[in-house]
């Protein structure tokens, strides 16, 4: 029960991450050489991570603020209302939702431009 309480893995990042890297090679398809350099060495950062949560995890810093961005735009940009912004982010449909709309763009094959991506 203690191990269970004291794990740092986080499933949806697990599950995420794969989808979340998929639209990112996606998107470079539109840059140029040098920045599309660039985005492919600070994903190299996932390239042997866990997904545990742990102090010293650059990856897991970058992965939570990318998944805070992407949510933010998403509640901001899809659900009319703060309060129903705020009762939706908080419970199990707000994490579905993110889910949802990221796989949604992948299976697009179209490279996402938006603000916070």
């Amino acid at each position: 029960m203690i191990s269970m309480a004291l794990d740092t893995v986080d499933i949806q990042a697990r599950t995420m991450l794969p989808t979340f890297l998929t639209l990112v090679k996606q998107g470079q398809s539109g840059l140029d050489k040098k920045q599309s350099a660039k985005i492919s060495l600070a994903l190299h950062i996932f390239s042997d991570w866990d997904f545990r949560f742990e102090k010293d995890s650059s990856a897991a810093s970058v992965y939570s603020t990318w998944e805070f961005m992407i949510a933010s735009y998403l509640h901001e940009t899809k659900i009319e209302g703060v309060t129903a912004r705020r009762n939706f982010a908080y419970t199990f449909l707000g994490e579905n939702f993110l889910n949802n709309q990221a796989k949604m763009w992948e299976k697009s094959g179209v490279p996402v431009y938006e603000e916070y991506c």
